[in-house]
């Protein structure tokens, strides 16, 4: 349950700040390409952070209308061990 007062923050923040982690070696492989067009990558790393950002926002959504306040922090927690749909994204994670 996020109810616990501020520590709800202390839980969230750390997995957001991941979601939205940039690629260490992005700038390696910018300074390598032969074509290097400035508003080209920015328009990848708009683009990126959009696809991500409705990602995440729909998924952390979703998860707190199905669950409301019994929404774990790791969400897969919620779902049965047997849970097909569980079973994939624990895989994937993997």
């Amino acid at each position: 349950s996020m109810s616990t007062g501020g520590t709800g923050v202390f839980i969230a923040l750390p997995i957001f700040m991941v979601a939205f982690t940039l690629h260490y070696n992005a700038a390696k492989y910018y300074g390598e390409m032969v074509n290097r067009t400035p508003g080209w990558l920015l328009a990848v790393v708009v683009t990126a952070f959009g696809i991500v950002t409705v990602l995440y926002a729909a998924t952390a959504v979703a998860g707190y209308v199905l669950f409301a306040d019994d929404t774990c922090s790791d969400i897969l927690l919620n779902f049965a061990r047997n849970d097909p749909a569980a079973v994939v994204a624990r895989v994937a994670l993997s």
